[in-house]
């Protein structure tokens, strides 16, 4: 590998080249540095806000392949998770209808919707890929939701009360954009809530890169609650509330998500053998810290 640093391209033998970020994609520091090397891309650090990220400067094109192959896991659109994913989501409601009590709400990143289906009271709407889950949810929610990206997406300016980004911000590959396109789509004083996972946590350190949300290029940025304040912030939002929140999961989960998706690992294993046994179904609450959760509202 060549350093970037010094003003060289960086590249690897992988299928495909991509040319690299030189600056932070968010505060657009030139202080940064190539951190760790997973699964055939580059994760970078910015000394400057602290975010993590892809430093491969990738398309929504060659995004896809990797998308239609998640798309066949059946661990979190199990229907018997559901009510564990929906444990949280109820909570995420509350918080929400404490700043702003009904309205109009889009999920961004809405997979089958679950989300909006606790979303009682409220006019909803979701974007998501074509997709197996994709046509789940437009099953429920008809034209109310939109099979493709933000991007794609023309919703009226100024007319959702509440836009949500739940584990999809992070996909994102161009944050700063992203939280441009939010505001424009929310009214005055709209609220946006953003959950990702927490890499500044005391789990995520110990676990390095080997934590389990690092699985490039599936996550493309990996937030701390400094950088993902700094974004929210620069992309013209206050930030009203932040919050660590329980998850209900089932056990054969916690296999599933540490495997990172290599089949050949120990972890896969573990979770194959909980998959097939009722053991795997027991619940577990977890509160590591890995996650959270920031409600901002829109500034004028």
């Amino acid at each position: 590998m060549t350093d970037l640093n010094n003003g060289t391209l960086v590249t690897e033998p992988r299928p495909g080249q991509w040319t690299h970020y030189r600056q932070c994609p968010i505060c657009c520091s030139s202080e940064i540095a190539n951190k760790w090397f997973v699964k055939g891309f580059t994760i970078a650090h910015c000394n400057s806000c602290d975010l993590l990220f892809v430093r491969d400067q990738l398309t929504q094109e060659e995004l896809g392949p990797y998308y239609e192959i998640a798309d066949t896991e059946f661990v979190y659109n199990d229907p018997v998770n559901e009510e564990n994913l929906k444990f949280y989501f109820r909570n995420a409601k509350t918080l929400i209808e404490r700043q702003v009590s009904h309205g109009r709400v889009l999920d961004v990143g809405c997979s089958t919707a679950l989300f909006l289906d606790v979303m009682e009271g409220w006019e909803r709407y979701g974007i998501e890929f074509p997709s197996q889950a994709g046509d789940v949810a437009r099953a429920k929610y008809g034209t109310n939701i939109h099979l493709g990206t933000l991007d794609t997406f023309e919703g009226k300016h100024g007319y959702f009360d509440c836009v949500t980004f739940f584990d999809s911000f992070d996909h994102m590959l161009n944050p700063l954009d992203v939280l441009a396109k939010a505001r424009r789509l929310l009214r005055p004083g709209g609220l946006l809530v953003v959950k990702v996972h927490d890499t500044g946590c005391l789990y995520a350190k110990l676990s390095g890169k080997r934590l389990y949300s690092i699985v490039p290029p599936y996550h493309v940025f990996f937030y701390t609650r400094p950088s993902l304040e700094n974004a929210l912030v620069k992309g013209g939002f206050r930030i009203t509330e932040f919050r660590h929140m329980a998850h209900i999961l089932q056990l054969k989960t916690i296999p599933f998500r540490l495997s990172r998706g290599d089949r050949a690992s120990f972890s896969y294993s573990i979770y194959r053998m909980l998959e097939k046994s009722s053991v795997g179904g027991i619940k577990i609450r977890k509160n590591l810290h890995d996650l959270m959760t920031v409600l901002a509202v829109k500034e004028d």
